[in-house]
């Protein structure tokens, strides 16, 4: 077969290397952490915004609402968060990130969680 074919290549393509944290590599790894605690937080969005949205017209945009809510945060984070990416270490910016992103949310299920499960009583 190794006379039919040429060596394979198995050095490394630029996209396969090591996350090597120098440079714009701080940066690099605050904007994926952020993008990935993204996809759990606009569940936990979604979820309260259906608990905190009274009946009616307010409960038909409360989902646009939270996803507007989203976008918003990932603007503010980008702000807020990419500056201290440079200075802080990567588990202590991935705990801050994780209660930045996580927390509000968390927060209003813990108080409202209950109302979740409680069926609406007006419709029967």
């Amino acid at each position: 077969m190794s006379d039919a074919l040429p060596p394979a290549d198995t050095s490394r393509s630029p996209a396969e290397r090591l996350l090597n944290l120098t440079g714009d590599e701080p940066a690099r790894l605050t904007r994926l952490i952020t993008r990935a605690l993204m996809v759990p937080m606009a569940g936990l969005l979604a979820l309260a915004a259906l608990v905190v949205a009274p009946r009616g017209a307010l409960r038909m945009i409360s989902l646009p609402l939270a996803a507007l809510l989203m976008l918003c945060v990932d603007v503010a984070s980008r702000a807020a968060i990419t500056p201290l990416s440079a200075s802080l270490s990567a588990p202590l910016l991935i705990a801050l990130a994780s209660v930045l992103y996580l927390g509000p949310p968390l927060l209003v299920l813990g108080l409202r969680g209950e109302a979740l499960m409680t069926p609406d009583r007006s419709r029967t």
